[in-house]
């Protein structure tokens, strides 16, 4: 109901009061009653005000010492009742009443941090900004995450634990999104602050999300013992809450590591008990990403048929999925086990199919790759020219692209330029000596 429609239903004689009412601390509603046509006539465009000892009073409505908004020593003034016209309507409980919420605002301006709602509010904003780093809005994530926090040291004096919650999933937005932006030490200040106030407030989901993120920046800095130590502590806090998603997150990253250490065996045992507690909880693309992790230990152990069932089922999963960018980073990793077994031109095929699909996604990173091994792939078929070009059309990508992300893909590069100088050179002398 909006207000005009307030207007209508009073003029109709359907509605003859209004209520405005606040959330007291035992959440329950207090407030006034006014006469519908003052209420139109004065309250919405001056609001009304209320008696401070309202948020100030225990489940018996007696007044209670110690609070900083109102007592008997600081005296009991008034603040605000600003109503929330979004939250106007009628109450079928009461014939004739139509009932709209109010914010609690000081007499001078600003709101009254310790009230219910702007507790929510608070808490809220944490939410948001975690919704804003999904969906990639990193100024936006900043932004909302920083009031967050504002709001957060509002409220500490009254909510000290929540405040203490609010805080940490901000400072894990915060840790992310400079993560994400390629600032490392931004980020693992804000994600060991995000440790610190998730464990004060008990939120060991929140912390253990925090110390993977430290892991995974230690991993991707090339220190795999101070990763094992994050990643450890990460999946202490996931198991014992049930914390599927974190705990699977986590086995596959200590996977990732062992594999590195050529520790094949444990990083086997890892990725398979990453990839069935993901199939448990129904998430599949994650599945697939284990599953493909598993794949490429498969392979380098030189167990090619096993490789190439894994790859092919995820690919086939990934393509019911809809999940175009999987689907090619998959192909483009089956072609490399045509080009292990001596299938070239197989290679081929499955790469112009990725690169096929990598054109109509936004992924420099995929399109990279899948070009250096199409360069690849027809320099184990002999054809150096065409390899050359290949190499040749990624090169600007590769060496424009500064993310950690790309850093892989430069490798591949730098090691196909190598091979190409080689075999160029190998293939010049027999021209000589003939």
């Amino acid at each position: 109901m909006n207000v005009e429609a307030l207007r209508e239903a009073v003029r109709m004689k359907e509605i003859d009061t209004v209520v405005v009412a606040m959330t007291d601390m035992q959440g329950r509603l207090q407030g006034k009653r006014f006469h519908a046509p003052f209420f139109l006539d004065e309250v919405v465009a001056h609001n009304t005000e209320a008696c401070a000892y309202l948020l100030a009073v225990d489940t018996e409505m007696n007044t209670v010492d110690g609070y900083q908004l109102a007592s008997w020593e600081t005296g009991y003034g008034d603040f605000v009742l600003v109503h929330d016209r979004a939250t106007l309507r009628a109450v079928p409980w009461q014939p004739g009443t139509a009932l709209v919420l109010a914010d609690v605002a000081e007499v001078a301006g600003g709101p009254v941090a310790v009230s219910p709602r702007q507790v929510l509010r608070a808490q809220l904003g944490a939410v948001r900004s975690r919704a804003h780093l999904m969906l990639s809005e990193f100024a936006e994530a900043v932004a909302v995450a920083g009031q967050t926090c504002d709001a957060a040291d509002r409220i500490a004096g009254v909510a000290p634990a929540v405040a203490e919650a609010v805080r940490a999933r901000a400072y894990w937005v915060l840790g992310v999104t400079a993560r994400l932006r390629g600032q490392p030490d931004e980020a693992a200040g804000w994600l060991r602050r995000a440790v610190t106030a998730a464990r004060a407030a008990g939120l060991r989901e929140v912390a253990g999300r925090a110390l993977f993120n430290l892991g995974a920046i230690a991993h991707e800095l090339g220190d795999g013992a101070q990763a094992e130590r994050f990643y450890t502590d990460a999946l202490a806090q996931a198991r014992p809450i049930g914390d599927g998603y974190g705990t699977a997150r986590v086995l596959h990253a200590l996977g990732m590591l062992r594999h590195q250490a050529d520790a094949v065996d444990e990083a086997a045992a890892l990725y398979e008990e990453a990839h069935a507690l993901k199939l448990r909880m129904g998430d599949a693309l994650g599945a697939a990403t284990t599953e493909h992790s598993l794949a490429l230990l498969r392979l380098s152990q030189g167990r090619t048929e096993a490789a190439r069932a894994m790859l092919a089922g995820i690919v086939d999963a990934t393509e019911t999925l809809g999940e175009r960018r999987a689907q090619a980073h998959y192909l483009d990793s089956l072609a490399m086990v045509d080009l292990v077994e001596g299938d070239p031109k197989g290679a081929q095929r499955r790469l112009a199919e990725a690169a096929r699909i990598a054109a109509g996604i936004d992924t420099p990173s995929l399109t990279a790759s899948v070009a250096v091994h199409r360069a690849l792939a027809l320099l184990a078929a002999g054809d150096l020219a065409a390899a050359a070009r290949e190499a040749s059309a990624c090169a600007d990508q590769v060496a424009n692209s500064g993310a950690r992300a790309h850093a892989s893909v430069a490798i591949e590069h730098a090691a196909l330029t190598a091979c190409l100088a080689l075999a160029t050179g190998i293939m010049a002398l027999l021209a000589r000596s003939t």
